[in-house]
């Protein structure tokens, strides 16, 4: 028997004299022990009114502040990002707030001399090639007919042109079609005229032609694949401002507001009926989450109303009038967002929160008594014990957030020796998260009032890491979907827990799907959420594992993580491991009771070099979901996991 000496060199193993695994571990799996389902909700999203999340997103219209709202830019009197094309003597322009379509404000353009061209653009637009793109154009004109000329072009160069002859001297909607026959970058969009004249835009639109009910097609496509089994909205600290009744009826009619949570201008342009319509395209359920900040109770009963009233209620007519006349049902309502904190719009101490919440649980059931009800948590005793002493009778599930964030002060490290560290901290902080979970629970079951059940929501969760992508969006890697797994993991185990989690976000900010102007990359992230929502069971069981850990400065990581869990139907059993190794693949014996498998077996991987590797919109994917059918040994059970890997063995009873 030849021996071999087992060394443990920074949490990884060596065996002397012979290349093999860098570890070898040990799952134990028991069929026989049901412990219940794991509900589908933990695997849903959030989108939120931030950044590049929706507009410039998930909505497919292009043109920024397309409806003129702000002050001058001092680019003679045109609003940002808009410019004026053709500064001459005798033509002026006004962002004109006496005459306008919506929202108070219009932007006015006065053409005095003759020959001259003038008028406004907006730069910065790149399109795809072989697409028409649809304009809509909203104008008011005085004088004779004025044809203005709508184009794109480049360095000079027109690549689509049309002319709108403008024939009413009231406001009306003008519709025009421009032909992108070459992919574009860096391109100008320009409404102009060439005569004298004065005319005043309301708003303008321009979206591809393949758009689907105003959202890109492309995208909707990549979040079909991702299966989320909710979506959170509309916030986020943006909902703490925001009043639902600016974004229902004519999308060019509804207000521009200044978004004050992320000093943003807010088109409205994506309303409630918008998000309804999203979760049906995507084939989700829809969570929403109401303004506790300077909102009322009674403007969150009238949106529950709007969505679940009959025709014959007051806003459930207006729902009828808007185009909707089938009641929405949502059944999942947030009452406000991280209320606990001073970022927040309306934020309050934790009692003077409790006794708003019971008014605001008050009301909305009123319009509808099936709802369930989130309340804002922060998993600090400071906050949670009076929301729970004073308002435990009025919620079915608590929240909580967590992002993961940097290694402490990074910059003393060196490059490499950063990287490593920030690896470990990024896939070992669900270790963290699992021991947070049990704490969590346990003060969740001290403080509920009797005979009452009230479970978790962990309604934002993500990796943030400012300190490497300054701002909200980020390109997550490998490693991010690892950390996913791990989380993933953590609330199978305490499914008796937690009902409901959502990642944040799912488009572009902080997103797990990623965007320009042309293109879209499902990220690891998406990966994840794509590999557990159609390849792992629903019926968990009892599953533990056995095997080496890395020990870093934080904590004690197991290099092995694995959930197992039966398919509704009973007849594929599902083990998901993950090995945290970042260099070496592994080795691990099956220990399986209660279940005659068959040899064959379906591997279901997410692979990719490196635990640096990123799907990036443009560029060729680096990571993938990869599938293949494996023999196992009925008798020894053998799988072989690669480094940094996520994997699922699906595998059939005899």
């Amino acid at each position: 028997m030849r021996f071999l000496l087992t060394i443990i060199l920074g949490g990884f193993l060596v065996l002397a004299g012979v290349r093999t695994y860098g570890y070898q571990a040990e799952v134990f799996v028991d069929t026989g022990q049901d412990l219940g389902a794991i509900n589908p909700d933990i695997y849903g999203h959030f989108i939120e009114h931030l950044g590049r999340c929706i507009n410039q997103g998930i909505w497919a219209e292009i043109l920024r502040n397309r409806k003129f709202w702000g002050d001058d830019n001092s680019d003679y009197g045109v609003p940002s990002p808009w410019r004026a094309e053709g500064k001459t003597e005798g033509v002026s322009y006004l962002h004109d707030n006496t005459v306008f379509y919506s929202g108070g404000q219009s932007q006015r353009v006065r053409i005095e001399p003759e020959g001259v061209r003038a008028g406004v653009r907006q730069d910065g637009i790149d399109l795809r090639g072989g697409m028409k793109y649809h304009v809509r154009l909203v104008v008011l004109q005085r004088g004779t007919e004025l044809p203005v000329c709508i184009e794109i072009t480049k360095a000079d160069e027109t690549l689509a042109k049309v002319e709108i002859p403008l024939t009413s001297h009231e406001w009306k909607t003008y519709e025009a079609t421009l032909d992108i026959k070459e992919p574009v970058t860096g391109a100008s969009f320009k409404i102009t005229a060439m005569k004298p004249c004065e005319f005043w835009i309301g708003a303008v639109s321009l979206m591809p032609d393949d758009a689907v009910e105003g959202m890109r097609r492309d995208v909707i496509e990549a979040i079909r694949r991702v299966h989320p089994a909710n979506v959170r909205w509309p916030g986020g600290n943006f909902v703490s401002g925001y009043h639902w009744k600016d974004g229902i009826g004519d999308r060019d009619k509804r207000p521009t507001r200044m978004d004050r949570a992320w000093n943003a201008i807010e088109p409205n342009d994506f309303g409630i009926d918008e998000f309804m319509t999203f979760c049906r395209l995507v084939g989700t359920k829809p969570y929403v989450v109401v303004n506790t900040g300077d909102g009322t109770a009674q403007e969150a009963a009238e949106l529950v109303q709007y969505c679940n009233g009959s025709s014959s209620t007051t806003y459930g007519a207006r729902r009828t009038q808007n185009g909707h006349p089938e009641p929405y049902n949502v059944k999942l309502w947030g009452i406000g967002n991280e209320m606990y904190g001073n970022w927040q719009i309306g934020h309050v101490d934790a009692e003077t929160y409790a006794r708003r919440h019971i008014e605001f649980a008050k009301a909305m059931p009123a319009e509808d008594p099936k709802l369930t009800l989130v309340a804002v948590g922060e998993g600090n005793p400071r906050w949670d014990e009076p929301m729970f002493r004073i308002a435990g009778e009025h919620f079915d599930l608590y929240s909580y957030h967590h992002y993961t964030g940097d290694i402490e002060n990074p910059k003393q490290y060196s490059e490499t020796e950063a990287e490593q560290r920030r690896y470990w901290h990024i896939v070992g902080m669900p270790v963290w998260l699992e021991s947070q979970f049990t704490e969590l629970g346990k003060f969740v079951e001290q403080n509920k009032p009797e005979n009452k059940k009230i479970g978790l929501a962990f309604d934002e969760w993500n990796v943030w890491l400012p300190e490497t992508a300054p701002g909200i969006e980020q390109d997550y890697k490998l490693r991010e979907a690892i950390y996913a797994a791990g989380v993933f993991h953590a609330l199978h185990r305490h499914n008796d827990t937690f009902a409901l989690a959502n990642l944040a976000q799912l488009v572009n900010v902080l997103g797990a799907i990623k965007t320009t102007q042309t293109e879209v990359a499902s990220t690891p992230l998406a990966l994840a959420f794509e590999l557990y929502s159609t390849s792992f069971g629903t019926k968990r069981v009892q599953c533990r594992t056995s095997g080496p850990s890395h020990t870093g400065p934080e904590r004690e990581v197991p290099l092995l993580d694995a959930s197992a869990a039966l398919t509704e139907d009973g007849r594929l059993l599902t083990i998901a491991l993950v090995n945290r190794h970042p260099e070496e693949s592994s080795q691990i014996t099956l220990n399986l009771k209660g279940w005659k498998m068959q040899s064959r077996v379906e591997k279901v991987a997410i692979v990719g070099e490196s635990y640096l590797a990123a799907n990036v919109p443009g560029r060729p994917e680096q990571v993938r979901i990869q599938k293949e059918e494996i023999e196992l040994d009925r008798s020894n059970p053998v799988m072989e996991v690669p480094a940094h890997g996520v994997v699922i063995f699906r595998i059939k009873g005899r």
